[in-house]
């Protein structure tokens, strides 16, 4: 028979995993490349040549999965119940909406770190493992393994939440076809993801140079009233840093050195929607908020429902949050994600090259040596108060 399977290249596979899901006879396998990012590799003495891996790829046919349409509604929005609120990442958007599909008996999937700093998605049917999916994870979760698990769950007839990047969500659309309707999709406003094995790498590194075994990784954290802080949980003790301020890893995927070649062509960079719902961070929020009514100091969602599926979902928990209804162009203006993918820093084939030969301790040696400069630059600008770089930009600007 003649062999249909997909043929891949680094700018045209987000390493979702469907192929794999989806393949009959277990021909299709995810492998890390040199950098450490997935890549579906085809056993073509096993493949059958029933295209299936083709058809299910959704990063090929993304205008299948987006939404026809801009969001009905987009709002701000912050969880009212403060331990979910300080749990997550910004304002709690999935957090509430997971614990309603919870609470209504149905089951949710999410990204979760296991103690080895791997990522994958997992699901849960208990509120007591909420905390395990909640936050931001910067590295590329592994999907494969659920798809399956979300079709069963399905077909009991249960509710679903399915959390993930534009290209996860849409794998599952894709490996599930049409109907589903206990199916509920939140996807995120996605700067993009590196590999799972450079951070592990990283966290190996850190745990070296401070000389303490790191135990835990909070990718944001709200120790701090204001901006995007993390945390290394030492075994000796907390580290904070700033994600654009701190070595290495972080400071790369922030400056898009070190994403996946896909994210740099990402089709589900836009202003049209995979998800029933899009949840992000509402950056520069105190500019559009000048008094009182929403608290902006522990962090706020920017919510954009875009079925009725979505509104349908925001009714079942809507009465938890602190609303503010907004003009979806705000929001677009203030990530520029919903705008476009993020451009490939000048330094990204540098910086890869370096690894490959080297290994990550050189593009550790590499930050220390040249990012000085830019470094003292970026935590200067993050000193300078959000409302007064407004009011200087618009001076200059008159």
């Amino acid at each position: 028979m003649e062999n249909r399977s997909v043929t891949v290249r680094p700018d045209n596979c987000c390493g979702c995993g469907a192929c794999r899901a989806v393949c009959p006879v277990g021909a299709v396998s995810m492998t890390e490349d040199e950098y450490g990012f997935v890549m579906p590799k085809t056993d073509l003495a096993r493949c059958i040549g029933c295209g299936r891996c083709v058809s299910v790829c959704s990063f090929l046919t993304p205008e299948k999965y987006l939404s026809g349409s801009l969001p009905i509604k987009a709002y701000a929005a912050v969880n009212r119940d403060e331990k979910l609120l300080k749990r997550s990442s910004s304002g709690g958007v999935f957090a509430g909406a997971a614990r309603a599909v919870l609470n209504s008996g149905g089951a949710v999937y999410g990204a979760a770190m296991g103690k080895d700093f791997s990522v994958k998605h997992i699901g849960i049917d208990s509120e007591n493992s909420l905390r395990r999916i909640q936050g931001s994870k910067y590295t590329q979760s592994d999907t494969s393994e659920v798809f399956s698990s979300v079709k069963e769950k399905l077909a009991s007839g249960r509710r679903v939440l399915f959390s993930g990047t534009p290209c996860q969500a849409a794998a599952l659309k894709a490996y599930l076809g049409d109907g589903h309707e206990g199916l509920y999709i939140i996807d995120l406003v996605c700067h993009g993801v590196s590999s799972n094995r450079l951070f592990k790498e990283d966290i190996a590194c850190l745990s070296r140079r401070y000389g303490s075994p790191v135990r835990a990784v909070l990718f944001r954290s709200k120790r701090r009233p204001r901006g995007a802080w993390g945390e290394l949980v030492l075994e000796s003790g907390i580290k904070e840093y700033s994600p654009l301020t701190s070595p290495y890893y972080y400071y790369y995927y922030a400056a898009g050195s070190i994403l996946r070649d896909s994210c740099h062509h990402c089709p589900y960079a836009q202003r049209k929607r995979v998800g029933d719902m899009t949840v992000g961070d509402f950056w520069r929020i105190e500019t559009l908020f000048r008094s009182g009514g929403m608290n902006t100091g522990k962090g706020v969602s920017c919510l954009m429902v875009n079925t009725p599926k979505g509104m349908e979902l925001l009714d079942m928990f809507r009465e938890q949050f602190m609303l503010r209804e907004v003009g979806y162009e705000e929001i677009v203006k203030r990530n520029g994600n919903l705008r476009g993918h993020c451009k490939a820093d000048k330094k990204r084939d540098k910086l890869l090259e370096l690894y490959r030969r080297k290994g990550y301790g050189a593009v550790a040696s590499y930050y220390r040596t040249n990012e000085r400069k830019n470094v003292a630059i970026l935590k200067l600008r993050g000193i300078i108060p959000t409302r007064l770089k407004t009011a200087l930009k618009r001076k200059l600007l008159k």
